[in-house]
């Protein structure tokens, strides 16, 4: 009788070759095997990628990021997701496994990749999170109307009493600028936010994307009586990122943490460099705090502790920081409050 771990073994392995790209390739990323699935899911056949580089058949926006990972490539594992060319020119998203092959002397000599087609989950993904920043949108806007409403209530009012000639204070010329000038940060954040967002990547000041968040929250926070306190470094510290993304990411996250204090509090918000290779971002809140039953499930679909909630905008924020080679932790104690710990490199 054939031992039943044996043929699970056998149906793994043949599962993993009837629905994935397996490939070997040298440490510069040549190709010095590939598997028969290529022609299914990228059109190359074996022959036409043997002997080529894999950055041949990457797009180029990913290119750079996946070339750092080969060679960085200090763990024996890791995993990457971009898109490539395939044969008939359309795009298609890859999640790839490398792996380092090391010899007796446990140097590296090769590098194994499976690969699979993620194309039709990442196109889903990619609407659930426009779904959502438009839902997001559509919350703050009816926030911000009331405050937006209140500035140009002021710029009205001294702008009649100027004309009536009741005031000539420069004092007021600068109220009425400072109100414009409010009015319009918050519109471009706005339009920031609801813009279509691309795969393009920039150099931003941590601090500013942070800022800039928590400006757009401020009618939530001064409505639920909580007092937000930043702790920066002295030096600005610069992220390459997707602007609108990390700040979707920031809003999500003190958003959930503003509706968690029915009873007002203190949210903390703190940058921390660690060892010049990557920053933490922590958004510590005084809520009712998550059981450690529950702790596990956070950024899981579905999931959530809110009564109106649907647990999509904690799994974007968890996508959208893996986007960013970054990490993602949560601490909480029940009743006390939570602490989410975002993990992000420099540069």
């Amino acid at each position: 009788m054939p031992n039943a771990y044996n043929c699970e073994q056998k149906v793994n392995k043949r599962h993993i070759c009837e629905n994935n790209i397996i490939a070997r390739l040298n440490l510069n990323g040549v190709y010095t095997f590939v598997s028969s699935m290529s022609e299914s899911i990228i059109g190359f056949t074996p022959k036409e990628m043997i002997g080529k580089s894999c950055f041949e058949f990457i797009i180029d926006p990913d290119r750079i990021d996946i070339r750092e990972k080969f060679t960085q490539l200090k763990h024996d594992i890791d995993t990457v997701k971009y898109r490539m060319v395939h044969k008939d020119g359309h795009l298609i998203w890859l999640e790839t496994t490398l792996s380092i092959v090391r010899d007796r002397n446990h140097r590296p000599v090769e590098i194994l990749s499976i690969s699979k087609d993620i194309t039709s989950e990442k196109k889903m993904l990619d609407y659930i999170e426009h779904t959502e920043k438009l839902s997001l949108t559509g919350e703050l806007v009816a926030g911000i109307a009331h405050e937006i409403k209140n500035s140009l209530t002021s710029v009205k009012g001294f702008l009649q009493l100027m004309k009536a000639g009741i005031i000539h204070n420069n004092h007021y010329f600068n109220v009425i600028k400072n109100e414009i000038n409010r009015i319009e940060i918050i519109s471009k954040e706005l339009m920031l936010l609801g813009k279509p967002m691309k795969r393009k990547y920039q150099l931003h000041y941590l601090h500013e994307l942070i800022n800039s968040s928590i400006i757009l929250l401020e009618p939530e926070t001064n409505r639920n009586k909580i007092e937000i306190h930043t702790f920066y470094p002295k030096k600005a510290i610069q992220i390459s990122c997707n602007e609108a993304k990390i700040k979707q990411l920031f809003i999500n996250i003190i958003k959930n943490a503003i509706e968690s204090m029915k009873n007002g509090g203190k949210l903390i918000v703190r940058i921390e460099e660690r060892k010049k290779q990557y920053i933490t971002i922590s958004i510590s809140d005084e809520g009712c705090g998550i059981s450690k039953e529950m702790l596990h499930k956070i950024g899981t679909p579905f999931f959530t502790t809110k009564k109106s909630g649907n647990g999509l905008g904690l799994m974007i924020c968890k996508n959208i920081i893996e986007e960013h080679n970054g990490s993602l932790t949560v601490e909480s104690v029940l009743n006390k409050g939570t602490t989410f710990i975002i993990r992000l490199p420099i540069g």
